[in-house]
């Protein structure tokens, strides 16, 4: 009896772990491995389409919308690995010194983490028949734009 009792816990808490995923048109992914940790990956794209935190996606015949929390010590983080990771100190690295000013000088370089950085939330939507990823929007801009969703 003991048995029955040890394995329904193993179970369940094995299920709790495992990723959930689903797939969209244009080779998309949505990869959800636990709260605070839901991403989008592309076929053929190298790395993280989208990064965490994606909180939920939406898709009609034409476009498919994300809907982004914005994590500033993640993106400050992801591009430090991308773009410095001989440099990479868990410990100190986002708070002080050169290594920072780098990450933020490279942020400040890039149009899209620059303006991804202004917002909480930002809304980015794929374009179907380009495959182009329009965005970061606000909340207004994309209201203003109307994708109908």
């Amino acid at each position: 009896m003991k048995k029955v009792y040890l394995f329904i816990p193993l179970l369940i808490f094995d299920i709790s772990c495992s990723d959930i995923s689903k797939r969209y048109s244009n080779g998309i992914e949505y990869v959800h491995e636990g709260e605070g940790y839901k991403y989008i990956l592309k076929d053929n794209f190298h790395g993280l389409f989208l990064e965490s935190n994606v909180e939920s996606v939406k898709e009609n015949d034409d476009y498919i919308l994300f809907l982004q929390s914005i994590q500033k010590d993640r993106i400050r983080y992801n591009v430090l690995s991308d773009f410095y990771p001989s440099e990479i100190d868990l410990d100190s690295i986002l708070k002080i010194g050169s290594i920072a000013r780098k990450v933020d000088s490279t942020i400040n370089d890039v149009p899209h983490l620059f303006k991804q950085m202004q917002f909480k939330r930002a809304y980015w939507v794929l374009e179907k028949s380009s495959d182009s990823l329009l965005g970061p929007f606000s909340t207004s801009d994309f209201r203003f734009n109307s994708y109908n969703f």
